[in-house]
């Protein structure tokens, strides 16, 4: 039986329409490998599109609405939150969710644009 590292864990993974589609699937591949139980959040219900580099891609699942997401619920388990769109650097909402997350002590992880919302929040 191979080792599930992250067995446990809890990954939420915050982007909307036009992510670099590397950016969240293959650190999720590896994360879903480890163990992990990833969940991928957005600000509206259906699906998003992805990007490779300037070129539309493939579409994913959201699993849970970004209002509908509640930090509190996860305190069993590690949180990070990977957050791929620059413009949830004026959502008031994911600053308040990334807010709670902080204040909560939960580890926080971003890769290019997603410190945006880290600097931007209040």
């Amino acid at each position: 039986m191979k080792d599930k590292p992250l067995a446990n864990v809890r990954v939420a993974i915050l982007a909307t329409n036009d992510f670099e589609q590397s950016e969240m699937t293959e650190p999720r591949q590896a994360l879903n490998e480890a163990g992990a139980q990833t969940t991928l959040i957005a600000p509206k219900a259906g699906k998003l599109q992805a990007m490779k580099h300037d070129i539309k891609a493939d579409y994913f699942d959201v699993d849970l609405v970004l209002e509908r997401a509640n930090p509190a619920d996860l305190t069993q388990w590690c949180f990070r939150w990977r957050i791929e769109c620059r413009c949830f650097a004026v959502d008031k909402k994911a600053q308040e969710f990334i807010r709670r997350i902080d204040e909560a002590g939960k580890p926080i992880a971003v890769i290019c644009h997603g410190a945006w919302l880290l600097v931007s929040r209040d």
